[in-house]
């Protein structure tokens, strides 16, 4: 029988192994990648975010044993940072502990929206806390939002391309008409309420917009506008 999820060492694993990836990041990778991504701490972030993207999109599924020890620890290194016991660290991307903080509180709120209109647990809005503690609430809020925006945007792209555009319509029109004006409008029919039950992988889309924030893409995306 395979070990539970929150084995022991599971638990040890995702204590120690990603931020030993992010000083390998840091000393390797970091050294040549752009200056937002060079930090040991988005090496960390990077490491955790691939993982989860990955077992999220395989099994739904974005573990505590990942989420939880990454969250303590970069509270942990931003509160030591704070008190000036360890220098700048400006390697290790430290943003201090109330930053970090409010990055976490920020983030998890953000995530919290898309999670409360699905069937699907709370581990997405967990690890958007660790994007904020990891970021800061600027970077952090913009990775996240990112991240949101482009997992709407495949979802509707996955409908219209596997149901047709005039069902992706037809549904949200039922959805928001019956909700304001239910004697007119009828209510969404089993097959378009299937669709709104679908849980929906958020990591690989925050996996994404983290990326996208951090190499600038998204500043040069606004100055399009």
């Amino acid at each position: 029988m395979a070990p539970p999820v929150n084995s022991k060492g599971r638990w040890l694993a995702g204590t120690f192994v990603f931020p030993l990836f992010g000083i390998i990041w840091w000393l390797s990778a970091g050294r040549v990648a752009p200056p937002l991504c060079s930090t040991a701490v988005v090496g960390m972030l990077l490491a955790v975010l691939v993982f989860s993207s990955w077992t999220d999109w395989q099994r739904g599924k974005v573990y505590n044993f990942v989420t939880y020890p990454a969250f303590l620890e970069l509270v942990l290194f931003n509160a030591i940072w704070s008190t000036g016991l360890i220098g700048a660290c400006r390697w290790a991307g430290a943003v201090g502990v109330e930053y970090a903080l409010l990055g976490a509180v920020a983030c998890f709120g953000i995530a919290l929206i898309p999670y409360i209109f699905s069937c699907g647990g709370a581990g997405d809005a967990k690890l958007a806390a660790v994007i904020g503690a990891a970021l800061g609430v600027e970077l952090g809020v913009a990775s996240v939002l990112s991240g949101v925006f482009l997992t709407g945007i495949g979802v509707i792209v996955s409908i219209i391309w596997s149901r047709g555009p005039w069902f992706f319509v037809r549904m949200n029109f039922r959805a928001v008409g019956h909700w304001f004006v239910p004697l007119w409008i009828s209510a969404p029919v089993e097959e378009e309420k299937e669709e709104f039950r679908k849980t929906v992988p958020l990591a690989p889309g925050l996996f994404v917009g983290t990326v996208f924030v951090l190499s600038g893409q998204l500043e040069r995306f606004l100055t399009w506008f």
